[in-house]
């Protein structure tokens, strides 16, 4: 609601999948052991919940002149390029995209790939630098 009253206006979501994720939840077989439970090794496994692997990527765009066409025209942006390199049309899920190897590296557990932001916006990287 806060980039809607910003002037935003929400053109779509993407589902990154990630290589990596934090359990979260409760590990039944540790707390057990802080307790010293006899049974905690038999909790081996037990988790409250799943790993998360996907993070939602809210998609908006600001401003829009009219239509699409008038926004282009005007400020260079307002369409996506669809087509994958194979010649599929790309869908909103994005996965297989991993940090280089060459990449910094940061501690930070939501640190994002350079390819993921090339991938939703193929300028992002000459702009951003």
């Amino acid at each position: 609601m806060a980039l809607e009253k910003a002037g935003f206006y929400t053109r779509d979501i993407f589902v990154y999948r990630r290589h990596s994720g934090i359990p979260k939840g409760l590990n039944l077989k540790k707390k057990l052991e802080k307790m010293n439970h006899s049974d905690a090794k038999k909790w081996e496994g037990w988790h409250t919940c799943f790993r998360n692997e996907w993070e939602a990527i809210l998609l908006v765009q600001k401003p829009l002149i009219n239509n699409y066409w008038e926004n282009i025209q005007k400020t260079g942006v307002g369409i996506f390029k669809t087509i994958n390199e194979d010649g599929s049309f790309q869908s909103n899920i994005l996965e297989g995209i991993c940090r280089s190897k060459s990449e910094k590296e940061f501690t930070h557990c939501t640190v994002k790939p350079l390819a993921l932001i090339k991938k939703t916006y193929p300028n992002a990287y000459t702009k951003i630098i």
